[in-house]
């Protein structure tokens, strides 16, 4: 452990219950201190200065005390902390969106915005984009609507939202149902992950519960395609008569809203939040589509060829029933078709990548690349599983470190934790009002497979290990985002951004040098015992195979995405059935049939209503899409040219000078803003000198699926 002491105390989480309520009556009371303030200035003597500042110093401040209180309701493990979290998060928001629904605070906050429009005030661009962001925060309660019942409504349905949508995750997250399985139906699912499930008395059964990991274990092992379909349909409808219900209800309001605010939908009342319009989203998804629906029939024609020759060889007859490819054969025939055709054992694969070996190269990769220190800390957590880390900068030339924030990473699942993976920022960076800087704090939050019985580590699959890439990317363009003055322009980048640095890093880890140096077999403590050449080879020869799969999957979700937020009119949302119109989306999209090809119907699936996308994503899920595609020109055109070509003793020897100036001058370009950004276009041209285009990824997809 190093001795340098962060210049600022790491959050200490060795909470009671009762901290919860006496912060929030605290926090809400300065808030409304300076609001009270902001409200005595006459319009006409309003000023950035005067007005403005104080609120974002506030918000700044306030943000250092309540972002990872609201947060802890999704990872602790503690019943009454939980509670105690979910009950301040509600009062946090009823009063946020209380204090936007002032009217005489929006006064002069419109009386500043105003002489910002005509140009009376000269303002920097984060200062500009603050004050945007903070007067649209009125306007979407409602404010600048001259009939008081509207603009009374429209408080009101933001306040349900924030409800319904925290009901909606809660329902996801505090799932702990699950299947009892056979030891003969789970036939095909490796004996570590058996071992790893609770058995019942006799030993016969496996408790699998909801969770993606375990569901997805069950659909690419087992060899009975019944217990896929059943454990496949379980998981899908997991929240149905719940998670539908509430959806339903927020497009509702969110059409009401956004007709009230004076939008056409609410994909339209979102666009502040994006950089891309609505009309350019929907051209872009359906050109995607264009290229890509066709050309990866192929691919669901193969694994559709894979299971009749799998009933054969098993001496079953073979029928137009049987032989049909459905949705929950999906993961089992493309696993049998890349260990077939490209000699890839995953899980023979995942024994050269246990967690904590594999986190500690990685790390001192990033190290590398960025010019960082990154430190294992002892300091306070909220469960023994977190690894906790400070960040430092690390000038190579003077050996010099200069302070970044703290990261922690929670990595397997338990009860009650958030279910998926992600990245959280719960403290942002921003300077206080004597010019400090604040540091940053940044959580990932996944859910990989847990150190199993007899001392067996978590080991990680192939993809697993490039979503352990792509989520600590996340938490470096949070901790590295430095522009930034206050909490506004810091976290909460555009969501049809935030992805693109991430997934960018994933092509980083598909580099033949960087694979095989971050691996590292588990049973050994030579750290040449490096991932063989041929399952090397045949890892990196895969990585496209079958990769229409996951696209088409994507562009499902987010035509689906843009579909319910893009309704004629009331009475549309009204009438549309969500999991017809889903399912038949899906069916055409990806060409894989489901329970309606059984004869249960279209709406036999509710599998729409089990993705958090809605919430956190509602309009914007495109951007998965579109950072895949922006993410591999950026890769090939800036960082490919400089990835190593050779192997290195040590994983920091892999960059060299120009690859990390190349770094250097991404961190700087593409990672310190923040989301001080207005045009994505604009950034990434910046960077690379031309705009961004789509074409290389869609062509190399392509070319890959019809090779």
């Amino acid at each position: 452990m190093n001795s340098r002491k962060p210049p600022q105390d790491p959050i200490d989480f060795d909470i009671e219950p009762s901290l919860f309520e006496t912060e929030a009556a605290d926090l809400i009371a300065s808030a409304n201190k300076v609001w009270d303030q902001v409200a005595s200035i006459p319009p006409g003597d309003a000023t950035f200065a005067n007005a403005i500042l104080p609120i974002l110093h506030e918000e700044n401040a306030r943000s250092q005390r309540a972002g990872w209180l609201d947060w802890l309701r999704s990872t602790t493990a503690q019943p009454a902390i939980r509670d105690a979290s979910r009950a301040f998060s509600e009062t946090m928001t009823d009063a946020a969106n209380r204090r936007h629904a002032r009217e005489d605070v929006f006064r002069v906050v419109d009386a500043v915005w105003r002489k910002k429009k005509i140009q009376q005030q000269p303002l920097s661009d984060e200062e500009e984009l603050c004050l945007d962001r903070l007067h649209r925060d009125f306007l979407e309660q409602g404010l600048g609507i001259a009939d008081p019942a509207a603009r009374a409504r429209a408080g009101a349905i933001q306040a349900t939202l924030a409800k319904l949508s925290k009901e909606y995750i809660k329902n996801l997250d505090s799932d702990a149902s699950g299947l009892w399985l056979t030891v003969e139906e789970l036939r095909g699912v490796p004996q570590p992950t058996l071992d790893r499930w609770k058995a019942d008395e006799d030993g016969r059964r496996r408790w699998v519960d909801r969770r993606m990991l375990n569901i997805n274990a069950v659909t690419k092992g087992a060899d009975s395609e019944e217990t896929r379909r059943k454990a496949f349909l379980d998981f899908e409808n997991r929240v149905a008569g719940k998670n539908d219900v509430l959806l339903k209800e927020m497009l509702l309001l969110r059409h009401e809203l956004a007709t009230i605010i004076g939008f056409k939908n609410w994909a339209e009342y979102r666009e502040s939040y994006r950089l891309v319009s609505t009309s350019e989203v929907l051209q872009f998804l359906q050109n995607v589509r264009e290229h890509l629906v066709d050309v990866a029939s192929r691919d669901v024609k193969a694994l559709a060829d894979m299971k009749e020759q799998h009933l054969i060889d098993q001496g079953m007859e073979v029928t137009e029933e049987n032989k049909k490819l459905f949705l929950w054969d999906k993961l089992y025939y493309k696993e049998r078709a890349i260990q077939s055709q490209y000699q890839v054992d995953t899980e023979k694969v995942a024994e050269y990548f246990p967690f904590t070996g594999c986190l500690h190269r990685l790390l001192a990769l990033f190290e590398a690349m960025f010019c960082l220190k990154i430190e294992p800390a002892d300091i306070s957590t909220w469960h023994p599983d977190v690894h906790a880390f400070t960040v430092w900068n690390n000038d190579v030339q003077d050996d010099s470190y200069d302070f970044v924030g703290y990261m922690y990473l929670d990595p397997f699942p338990r009860e009650h934790k958030y279910g998926h993976k992600g990245h959280i920022g719960i403290r942002s960076t921003f300077l206080t009002p004597d010019g400090a800087r604040n540091h940053p704090v940044s959580v990932v939050v996944t859910n990989y497979t847990p150190p199993g019985p007899g001392g067996r580590p978590s080991l990680l699959r192939p993809q697993e290990t490039v979503s352990l890439f792509h989520e600590l990317g996340h938490a470096l363009h949070h901790l590295l985002a430095r522009r930034a003055t206050h909490k506004r322009t810091h976290g909460g980048a555009p969501r049809d951004f935030v992805e693109i640095p991430s997934i960018m890093l994933e092509h980083v880890f598909w580099s033949p040098e960087v694979v095989r140096a971050v691996s590292g077999h588990y049973g050994s403590e030579d750290e040449e015992d490096k991932l063989p050449d041929e399952l090397l080879n045949g890892l990196l020869r895969s990585r496209w195979a079958y990769a229409s799969l996951g696209e088409l999957s994507n562009l499902t979700l987010a035509l689906f995405d843009m579909r319910i937020h893009t309704p004629e009119s009331l009475e549309d949302v009204e009438t549309m059935d969500m999991a017809v119109e889903f399912n038949k989306l899906r069916c055409a999209v990806g060409q894989v049939g489901g329970p309606e090809e059984q004869g249960l119907g279209w709406d036999a699936l509710k599998s729409f209503c089990r993705y958090r996308f809605p919430i956190g994503y509602a309009a914007s899920y495109y951007a998965y899409v579109l950072s895949h595609a922006y993410s591999y020109d950026i890769f090939e055109t800036k960082l490919r040219p400089y990835m190593p070509t050779h192997r290195a003793a040590h994983i920091e020897d892999l960059v060299s000078v120009e690859l990390r100036d190349e770094f250097k001058r991404y961190r700087r370009m593409i990672l310190e803003p923040g989301s001080n950004i207005r045009s994505l276009n604009s950034l990434l041209e910046g960077y690379l000198g031309r705009e961004p285009s789509s074409v290389p990824y869609l062509e190399m997809l392509k070319s890959s699926m019809s090779a």
